[in-house]
């Protein structure tokens, strides 16, 4: 054995099978970190892991214009919707650096999320914040999702995962 042929790495072909056989899995990992003005920065970790009761591919959409007006999201192809991922895009993709005016008015773009249009919000989804949720059944029915902007229009990106 040559010294060159010593340091060779031996290639392993990468199965090609699934590690998950029949059922598909959903992992989330996200931190949040709180810096306080005088103290120390605390930091939340979470690591969360489950598989799903059913096989969809996730239907993604991106840059949706959100007005004033109530808009229901919908799922697509996804019979039945589990998870529920929104990113407020306000104020993202500027060409120029916002005025301060343009700065207080993207403050002001509040994604309001809900399940009645007739009836208040139950969340608000600050410009740059994720948004997820895992939708309730009524009846065996995932209830439906609506969403509007507090001012103006911008736009969403979204995502349903099947239950």
């Amino acid at each position: 054995m040559t010294k060159a042929s010593h340091h060779k790495k031996e290639i392993v072909p990468v199965p090609m099978e699934m590690v998950l056989q029949d059922q598909d899995r959903m992992t989330i990992h996200m931190t949040v970190h709180h810096e306080r003005h005088g103290l120390n920065p605390t930091s939340l970790s979470v690591a969360y892991s489950r598989l799903l009761e059913t096989q969809s591919q996730t239907y993604i959409r991106e840059r949706v214009q959100v007005t004033e007006e109530w808009k229901l999201l919908e799922t697509g192809w996804v019979e039945q919707p589990g998870v529920l991922f929104i990113e407020n895009w306000a104020g993202r993709g500027l060409k120029v650096h916002p005025t301060e005016e343009e700065r207080a008015m993207i403050a002001q773009q509040v994604l309001l999320v809900g399940h009645d249009p007739s009836a208040p919000p139950s969340w608000e989804v600050d410009p740059g914040m994720p948004f997820m949720a895992k939708i309730a059944l009524v009846d065996g029915k995932p209830r439906p999702v609506y969403v509007r902007s507090a001012l103006g229009a911008f736009y969403i990106n979204f995502a349903w995962l099947p239950r």
